[in-house]
């Protein structure tokens, strides 16, 4: 077993966060690049004038991850004949995590202990939810995986040929056909299709296609939302097929480039990191808050496609 996460006392602890340089990095200058600034400029690290403040969706959504990816990489390795102790069982690792997480907390910031015990009943009956129905093998718990993508032409500087993103996949299973199936945990406070719809089309599900692609080929069988709802009579649970979209995933590439283009644009001008170009946009452009946009199919499929 190679060990993942940080070493906890005589344990692992499962990183379950962004990866190094994921779609969140290319999405955030796409939205606004005074965010992307904010997050991400060398100048901008380390400021404590610059926080995002903790919602609670965000943290309950942390402990849940941590807890599924310890649930799923303790099955994985007793599954592969290794000590599934390596690892915190995964009630134990939540409560290390809120701890960790809750340090240093500011004002306004939503706690992990208050929403712990939720979270820890909602994974536990997941866990029993998906016991006799779930894919036979795990073959990927948190991984973060990192592909180089050529720049097509779009550099400002000449030296720079390629550019590297990254994506921490939380779940990838393989069915009893050896197909392989790429999956991302979703929390949720109701069910909604345009959820659906919205992550199918976003670039996280984009890039996870991308590597699904790249790394198994013809046994790959595509992507799947794995949503953990937390409502009001208890924890539900659904996995929904993110459907390919042909068009929009030939065109991914491209909106990579653009995204770092307009990086490198912004750092070679020099701007004060206080004062990047600020662009307001709805984010929610494919799929707005009360209907999709009318020309979303068009992306989706391209120029062939017919009414």
């Amino acid at each position: 077993m190679t060990p993942q996460g940080i070493l906890v006392g005589s344990q692992y602890l499962l990183d379950a966060g962004p990866s190094s340089r994921g779609w969140h990095h290319a999405a955030t200058v796409l939205t606004c690049p005074q965010l992307w600034a904010y997050g991400h400029h060398p100048a901008m690290q380390g400021d404590p004038r610059v926080y995002e403040k903790r919602s609670p969706p965000l943290v309950r959504g942390g402990l849940v991850h941590v807890g599924l990816g310890h649930y799923y990489r303790r099955l994985q390795a007793v599954q592969q004949g290794e000590d599934p102790d390596a690892y915190y069982a995964p009630v134990e690792a939540m409560r290390i995590y809120s701890v960790r997480e809750d340090e240093g907390l500011l004002p306004g910031e939503a706690r992990c202990a208050d929403y712990l015990d939720e979270a820890i009943r909602a994974v536990c009956a997941y866990a029993d939810h998906w016991a006799d129905y779930d894919f036979p093998k795990v073959l990927a718990v948190e991984q973060e995986y990192t592909v180089t993508l050529p720049t097509g032409g779009l550099s400002l500087e000449p030296l720079v040929t390629q550019w590297t993103i990254s994506q921490r996949i939380d779940l990838v299973m393989q069915g009893k056909d050896s197909k392989v199936h790429v999956i991302d945990n979703k929390t949720a406070g109701r069910r909604e299709e345009k959820a659906d719809r919205a992550y199918t089309r976003s670039g996280q599900f984009q890039l996870m296609r991308v590597f699904g692609e790249a790394l198994w080929g013809e046994r790959f069988a595509g992507t799947w939302i794995n949503y953990l709802v937390f409502g009001a009579k208890g924890p539900s649970f659904d996995r929904v097929p993110a459907r390919k979209k042909p068009w929009r995933l030939k065109c991914f590439l491209r909106t990579i480039q653009w995204a770092e283009r307009t990086i490198q644009d912004c750092l070679r001008l020099g701007f004060d990191p206080w004062e990047y170009p600020k662009v307001c946009l709805d984010n929610g452009a494919c799929e707005h808050r009360y209907n999709e946009c009318p020309f979303a199919h068009l992306c989706d499929y391209g120029p062939p496609f017919k009414a």
